[in-house]
């Protein structure tokens, strides 16, 4: 068989005996677990394989040959060594003996042979070692079943792994608590789909299961109008961008974002915009005393058609009327309420314009008002002429 020579070569065993040396149990490890560090590394070649073994017998460890029926290797087929699987049991039912006599049993982090005993204990006897549990799995059973007990410990002791990578997506918009709940769904699911067959420690697995449930989670929860996922990602991949670019130079243009992440000037500002999320009116501003509300005038095209009709209607009789009176008392209405420039003006202005006093100004005003409602009521009525103007 021939060497393997090449320094690349030579980096990919290494790689694969140092993960072959997490999964030392008694001294031996089993050829099926060989084989899944092989297929994780991405390079299954005969001589690599043989060059793994040799480095692992050199380190004083025995690699445990498949079964007699020659199915050990590869494929659904896999199996657990029977001694091995006893042990592995073994360790896993005097850890849920000890978690009943322990207040804080999720401060232990398993070992790799309690993680295949829990996984095969919680299979029973219906399912084999590397076959997936069906979705919803723990809800039917008892809580006195072993089978329920070894799925749960499972959870307990790997609720800190939830934490550590909830709490990265803090700042998303979802709180810790929410990010937490949805964390565990997703290791839950995790669990159910976990193949002890594999060699692999139920920690690299499961992370990645805890990660989709969470971006999903902030993708379906974290916005009051809900982004597409697709856009939400790239949302996300933006903003990511542009705190790199902020960390590294201070700056983070629209070009710069689009040369570092490949995207057009188009999608960049509108993945920022979508950014920056919904403002409520009634948040509080300034000395925290007024709503954003008050400060904010919508323009007439954000008015219902209905609203916005009755409003030019009123304002076409208000005019109409307004030129049946006095030219002196109209102009002092049309100032007061501000009739075309949108800025009412005070008594004293409107006395300065017309050389009165402020007192006058205000007795003009009032003798004005009746006037004027006798006037468009009289419109209303079709009592006057023009009345075809507010109908137009």
């Amino acid at each position: 068989m021939a060497d393997v020579t090449s320094s690349a070569d030579q980096e990919v065993v290494d790689t694969c005996v140092q993960l072959l040396m997490a999964h030392v149990r008694d001294g031996s490890v089993g050829d099926w677990e060989v084989d899944s560090v092989l297929e994780l590394v991405g390079d299954p070649r005969a001589a690599v394989r043989q060059q793994v073994a040799e480095r692992m017998v050199g380190l004083g460890v025995v690699v445990v040959p498949p079964d007699g029926d020659g199915r050990g290797g590869r494929g659904p087929a896999r199996v657990v060594d029977p001694n091995h699987r006893e042990r592995c049991i073994a360790d896993a039912r005097r850890l849920l003996r000890r978690d009943r006599a322990t207040s804080r049993p999720w401060d232990r982090i398993l070992t790799a042979s309690e993680e295949v005993g829990l996984a095969l204990l919680l299979r029973g006897e219906q399912y084999r070692p590397h076959e997936e549990v069906p979705h919803g799995y723990r809800a039917g059973l008892d809580v006195s079943d072993e089978r329920a007990r070894a799925f749960d410990a499972m959870v307990l002791h790997n609720r800190r792994l939830v934490v550590s990578v909830a709490g990265s997506y803090l700042g998303h918009g979802l709180e810790s608590e929410d990010l937490d709940q949805h964390g565990v769904v997703g290791l839950m699911r995790a669990v159910e789909r976990f193949d002890p067959t594999r060699g692999l420690k139920f920690s690299t697995f499961a992370v990645w299961w805890i990660r989709q449930a969470v971006t999903r989670a902030i993708a379906n929860e974290s916005r009051l109008i809900r982004l597409p996922v697709h856009k939400s990602d790239q949302v996300r991949r933006v903003v990511a961008g542009r705190n790199r670019l902020l960390a590294r130079s201070g700056t983070a243009t629209v070009s710069e974002i689009c040369h570092e992440l490949g995207l057009e000037p188009g999608t960049v500002l509108e993945c920022l915009r979508l950014h920056a999320g919904v403002v409520s009116l009634d948040l509080l501003i300034g000395d925290g005393n007024a709503p954003l509300a008050e400060f904010v005038t919508p323009g007439q095209d954000t008015l219902r058609p209905d609203v916005l009709t009755q409003r030019q209607g009123t304002l076409t009789l208000l005019r109409a009327s307004l030129r049946d009176l006095p030219e002196r008392s109209a102009a002092i209405l049309i100032w007061r309420a501000g009739i075309g420039t949108g800025v009412p003006l005070t008594l004293d202005e409107i006395g300065r314009r017309l050389g009165v006093t402020r007192e006058r100004v205000r007795q003009l005003e009032k003798k004005a008002l009746p006037q004027l409602r006798e006037r468009m009521r009289a419109r209303l009525d079709g009592e006057a002429p023009g009345n075809d103007v507010l109908l137009q």
